[in-house]
């Protein structure tokens, strides 16, 4: 025994020189390990094995433990209890609106709104509109008014950075554009609003750039409540990249919303951080306001128990975990962000729906194509999760059945 020991910490000693000599990052990592292995012997090998391929998993073990910690105590956590949670969820809701919104939620001002063009298109009208978000502030929307829909649902759709900055985008309403999850909606009979986003020129001081574009967007929704073609209890929010930020903010504050897409988005503070090169990327200032205050899983969070599809594109690889790291642009992201990192992240966002009452409410999908919106589930989601409660449908029958029979009184009286 003493005698195999000896030689077992010989060949111990020798493995651990050796792989002193392997290059924990960098190429030619196996060349190394190969001609490493040829001067061991045998006991020596098979511990060189072991400690190498320790030192291949350090980093990113070492990332995750180190993420797991600071997730563990994020200042944002939320209590494991439904009375907790709902405690926390209404007070990080204010807290959400004083951070981007300079202290809070703004009083409503007359929108003094005004068409400024109708263009026409096959299935629907399109609408450009100003209006008045605050008394100082004016912006403006586009929406889509279906042809042969009496009240049409309500899509607020938000593009990102990957859009015309500072403007509402009509090209989004033809089939082949970036964001045009807006044509998919509108031509399958939604009224889709459009406000304009991206205007990286600040007004407020005491306010952010995702307070104002969340504020602007909210504000688009009291226009749309003004028409009578819409129907306001039918509404959905699906948004690109900062779009899905504004998304998830829109949906905290905003009753009226009841279920929702954010596509291209979801990741972790440290991810934003560590891998994503900011520039050229831009954060629009929200490192600095939030990633001290709000974890992106609380962040969605704060939605809950409305339905949320979070949406990750595989050719993405800036921001789908788990992606091929070939697809990297490393002048823009060192880093693939890594699956159980996303999952460790998502699964509070998932425990957030059940302590909501909703467990199914949250949901990631992971679709074939790139930084967009997988327009067809979008749709499929939202439609569903908009649609009236079966009660509600039972409940409006017996006025459906008597405006049919005053209609089948009136002509009997006109034909009699």
């Amino acid at each position: 025994m003493d005698g195999g020991g000896g030689r077992w910490q010989v060949g111990e000693s020798a493995a651990q020189a050796a792989v002193q000599e392997f290059p924990a990052t960098g190429e030619g990592r196996i060349d190394r390990m190969n001609q490493m292995m040829c001067r061991l012997s045998r006991q020596a090998r098979f511990l060189a094995v072991v400690i190498a391929i320790q030192a291949l998993l350090a980093p990113v073990t070492n990332g995750l433990t180190g993420f797991a910690q600071g997730f563990e105590n994020r200042p944002s956590l939320f209590p494991d209890s439904r009375q907790g949670f709902a405690e926390w969820q209404a007070s990080y809701r204010s807290n959400l609106a004083a951070w981007i919104m300079g202290g809070g939620v703004p009083d409503r001002v007359p929108l003094n709104a005004q068409v400024t063009n109708i263009c026409d298109y096959a299935a629907f009208t399109l609408h450009s509109v100003t209006y008045n978000s605050l008394a100082d502030r004016t912006n403006t929307l586009l929406i889509s008014l279906p042809k042969g829909v009496a009240r049409a649902p309500v899509l607020l759709a938000l593009h990102g950075h990957e859009n015309t900055w500072g403007a509402a985008n009509p090209a989004a309403y033809t089939p082949g554009n970036v964001d045009d999850f807006c044509a998919y909606f509108a031509e399958r009979g939604w009224a889709v609003v459009q406000p304009a986003t991206m205007d990286h020129t600040l007004q407020h001081p005491s306010w952010t750039l995702i307070g104002e574009w969340t504020w602007d967007s909210i504000r688009a929704l009291d226009y749309a409540a003004t028409l009578p073609q819409v129907d306001m209890d039918r509404v959905g929010v699906a948004g690109l990249s900062t779009g899905g930020l504004i998304a998830m903010s829109v949906s905290a504050l905003d009753d009226r919303v009841k279920a929702g897409v954010v596509a291209g988005i979801l990741t972790t503070w440290r991810h934003v951080k560590d891998d994503i090169l900011v520039p050229p990327n831009c954060d629009c200032g929200m490192i600095a306001q939030l990633s001290s205050r709000l974890e992106f899983c609380d962040w969605a969070a704060l939605a809950a128990s409305k339905p949320v599809e979070f949406q990750h594109g595989l050719l993405d690889a800036q921001f789908c975990p788990g992606a091929d790291p070939a697809l990297l642009n490393p002048a823009s992201c060192v880093a693939v962000m890594p699956q159980d990192e996303y999952n460790t992240m998502f699964s509070e966002v998932e425990r957030a729906y059940a302590l909501a009452g909703s467990p199914a409410g949250a949901s990631t999908l992971i679709h074939n194509g790139g930084h967009e919106v997988d327009n067809e589930a979008a749709y499929q989601w939202i439609t569903t999760n908009t649609a009236p409660e079966p009660g509600t449908l039972l409940m409006l029958l017996p006025v459906g059945l008597a405006g049919l029979a005053g209609l089948l009184y009136y002509a009997w009286k006109k034909w009699k």
